[in-house]
């Protein structure tokens, strides 16, 4: 599914006379943006909100977001929108209501309006409104009454989660490396080396393993621990090795792929989209991962998966090889033969499928031990990309 990002959003509304603010949809080009309209109110709402006379609409007028998760001062945006309303509304009265939500923008600015592909077939979805909700939702209703009724509309793949988005991917990866960089306390050290170093009455944030530890050393010299965690225990991460069938977009997906999956149990690399098959057989046959994952979303590369599967089938026996076919509705059945007979372990046909595949292959893949002819320091890594989390 295309979504780029999550921003929590709020709205305050105002009460304001009728004929004073015109009937339409405003918003600027501020980062954050805002955005206005106007809502009539029925007779026992504009009672129940104002506790006035009646003659009044809403003015409902939204902004201040961000990410998700990266701010915690609702009530001092509330207050800028207030003011942010009355310099350019100035007949705006009490404010009678708020309230917060999620926006979730997509790569490319529209929505997501079809069949979920990480589901049946009867299951379908309107989300990614990008903050043209009113927009979407009238299309929603068009466009999913249409395919209920299982009539074509010229829309379909326009607003399908499937379809591909190539034109956001720089959009996306810079959000996500902002989304990357809130887990930086994870991985920074403590305020201090050692509790060795902290002395009698103070305290400080030492670094053990992946926690962090609060200590504490009383005037007696005793020290005391708070531990947020439990100290874990060494993990072995599983080697996977994943692999772009056609194009960029089965890039794309292996990075969603890598994103869904837990670092601490996963050691992923990804090939390029140009690695030639003879480079990706050498460096499987140098340095066997525990899995090797092919993406091929539809309607393309299955002929390559194909090949591919065969080629490396051929050169590495005992490889266990998973092929993706994200969102495959038709001939599901006669293209997992197909791999399964050119040499594929398993074929997915959803990223959900991909990742209850690869958990419940994790405890025996922790088990299995992984030969490699060559020492890890010199391993050549043809046309290789960052695999980083």
């Amino acid at each position: 599914m295309p979504f780029n990002l999550c921003l929590g959003a709020y709205v305050p509304g105002f009460r304001v006379p009728c004929g004073t603010v015109p009937r339409s949809l405003f918003w600027d080009t501020e980062d954050p943006y805002h955005y206005v309209r106007l809502q009539s109110l029925p007779a026992d709402t504009a009672t129940e909100l104002s506790g006035e006379s009646l003659g009044e609409d809403l003015l409902i007028v939204g902004g201040e977001d961000h990410k998700t998760g990266q701010a915690n001062d609702a009530e001092e945006r509330y207050a800028r929108l207030e003011a942010w309303t009355r310099e350019r509304f100035p007949m705006a009265g009490t404010r009678c209501c708020q309230w917060s939500g999620q926006v979730l923008e997509t790569m490319d600015g529209l929505a997501s309006i079809n069949r979920n592909p990480l589901d049946g077939p009867n299951i379908f979805i309107a989300a990614g409104d990008s903050g043209q909700g009113m927009t979407h939702g009238t299309i929603a209703g068009r466009l999913l009454t249409d395919l209920i009724m299982e009539r074509e509309h010229p829309w379909a793949s326009l607003y399908d989660p499937a379809r591909k988005t190539l034109g956001g991917a720089e959009r996306f990866v810079k959000e996500n490396v902002n989304v990357a960089l809130q887990y930086g306390a994870w991985v920074t050290g403590g305020d201090v080396c050692s509790t060795d170093d902290i002395v009698a009455a103070t305290g400080a944030v030492v670094r053990r393993g992946l926690t962090k530890v609060a200590a504490y050393r009383d005037k007696a010299g005793t020290l005391n621990e708070c531990v947020d965690a439990p100290v874990p225990i060494e993990i072995r991460r599983v080697r996977m090795l994943v692999c772009p069938g056609a194009d960029t977009s089965d890039s794309a997906a292996l990075t969603m792929l890598r994103q869904s999956l837990d670092s601490m149990q996963w050691d992923i690399e990804q090939t390029a989209v140009e690695t030639l098959t003879s480079e990706l057989a050498a460096r499987i046959a140098l340095d066997p991962p525990a899995i090797l994952y092919i993406a091929a979303l539809p309607p393309r590369g299955l002929a390559h998966a194909r090949y591919l599967c065969k080629r490396l089938r051929d050169s590495s026996p005992e490889l266990q090889i998973v092929v993706g076919r994200w969102g495959q509705k038709c001939n599901c059945k006669l293209e997992r033969e197909q791999l399964e007979q050119a040499g594929a372990t398993f074929v997915t046909t959803s990223l959900a499928e991909t990742i209850q595949l690869l958990k419940s292959r994790l405890p025996l893949l922790n088990r299995e031990p992984v030969s490699s002819t060559i020492p890890a320091t010199s391993r050549p890594l043809p046309a290789l990309v960052s695999a980083g989390h």
